[in-house]
């Protein structure tokens, strides 16, 4: 029983079924696996979501253009934007990742630790369980996070995600309010700009933030 594997996770599982067992549901979308290689769960990442769209890419060379010891945070969207894909950055909430699942919208979900960051797809929900269910480039099966827990740990990063839909399904995003959208942009815009030595440039958008 989850009562007594002696983890907080499990025995978090059981309180959460327990107080969800007649209220709660689940959504789930088939996004395929791409198993990363080293320091590329970004565009792993990035194209499981593409295929899911119907528009795949090759993992490899898209590692080739955006990768260098690892994604750098504006490559993504970049790359995203540039091949013709509707992108919008913003804040994880529990509210707008069962609303984006609902509406058949995967996501990517960036983790960051000291040290370390990692990129991968959040492809449904259990409101039973609690937890988000999640592909994760480096391991075959389907992960689980506890939706509470995972906003807690990552509060000071955000948790940042990342979207992007062809254009042309932009009216799946109607009503939809993203958090923070308005300042992720503005970031994006200062990496971009630091990106390119624009320093000024940079500094300006900064004030503006």
């Amino acid at each position: 029983k989850a009562d007594e594997a002696g983890q907080e996770y499990f025995a978090t599982i059981a309180r959460n079924i327990r107080a969800n067992r007649d209220s709660g549901r689940r959504s789930y979308l088939e996004v395929g696996f791409q198993r990363q290689h080293y320091h590329t769960c970004a565009p792993a990442t990035l194209s499981v979501l593409a295929a899911y769209w119907g528009r795949p890419v090759d993992h490899l060379e898209l590692s080739e253009e955006i990768c260098y010891d690892g994604t750098p945070g504006h490559e993504s969207r970049t790359w995203a934007k540039n091949n013709g894909w509707l992108v919008r950055e913003f804040t994880l909430s529990r509210r707008v990742a069962l609303a984006l699942i609902d509406r058949g919208i995967p996501f990517a979900l960036t983790t960051i630790s000291p040290g370390s960051g990692h990129m991968q797809a959040v492809i449904g929900y259990d409101t039973v369980r609690g937890v988000l269910e999640v592909r994760d480039p480096y391991i075959r099966q389907d992960l689980s996070f506890l939706i509470e827990q995972v906003l807690e740990k990552y509060v000071s990063t955000g948790p940042s995600c990342m979207l992007m839909i062809p254009p042309e399904k932009g009216a799946l995003l109607d009503e939809i309010e993203l958090p923070d959208q308005e300042l992720y942009d503005l970031l994006y815009q200062i990496q971009c700009s630091l990106h390119e030595h624009k320093r000024t440039a940079a500094v300006e958008v900064f004030q503006e933030m």
